[in-house]
């Protein structure tokens, strides 16, 4: 047994693993998969998918926040955060990815955008993710679409909704800033009143306080 030296100590990693595969019809799909470094603001790496099986698997450093997305021609592109500041050992995670058909009125949850408590403004860990949403835009010019404000159910009602509805057109304020037509974005704030977990919870809370985007056109 000896002490090693913490400046040649081998790097805590995760290996992140799992399928893509369409929402709808649950088969496999070859896609590519980018993490971003949310700790420092910067890309990180690409995996991708097996097109036989779906499977992917990536490494990943300890000790930072990543966001990926899975992105596929003809589809919406499925974002999400993971959070390993905490982890100190070798950890494997397998997430499954869902890819939803680019269709009319279906909805896509927006997992990388970020606010402070109680506000409205955009952090800039955010603009990765919207970045996205401005190239599906311009990439199908006919599309229009509705940005949808959620919170938990922690405060007044009324105060809710409205700071979803801030929230929301805030979404739409950095697409039109990006050269997307403001007639192509619509907005609506819906506070508390359509949670997708329980509000018992603090991890339940934060899935309920969500930007969300439906193809109204497509």
């Amino acid at each position: 047994k000896m002490k090693v030296q913490e400046q040649i100590k081998p790097e805590i990693t995760v290996l992140v693993k799992g399928r893509v595969l369409d929402k709808k019809t649950n088969q496999p799909l070859s896609a590519q998969i980018f993490y971003d470094n949310l700790t420092e603001n910067v890309k990180f790496d690409i995996a991708n998918s097996n097109s036989r099986t779906g499977l992917y698997q990536i490494i990943l450093p300890a000790g930072k926040k990543y966001g990926f997305y899975a992105k596929k021609q003809g589809y919406l592109p499925l974002s999400d955060n993971l959070d390993f500041t905490n982890i100190t050992e070798y950890k494997e995670i397998t997430r499954d990815l869902y890819l939803v058909p680019i269709e009319q009125e279906e909805m896509i949850t927006l997992n990388n955008i970020f606010f402070p408590k109680g506000k409205a403004e955009l952090l800039s860990s955010s603009y990765a993710e919207l970045d996205r949403l401005v190239e599906i835009m311009k990439t199908n010019p006919t599309m229009i679409i509705e940005v949808q404000g959620h919170t938990n159910n922690i405060g007044d009602r009324t105060q809710l909704i409205d700071l979803s509805q801030r929230r929301a057109n805030a979404v739409k304020d950095y697409l039109v800033k990006q050269g997307i037509d403001e007639k192509r974005i619509q907005t609506k704030g819906f506070g508390p009143d359509k949670p997708i977990a329980t509000n018992s919870t603090e991890e339940g809370r934060q899935k309920n306080q969500r930007v969300e985007f439906k193809i109204v056109k497509k």
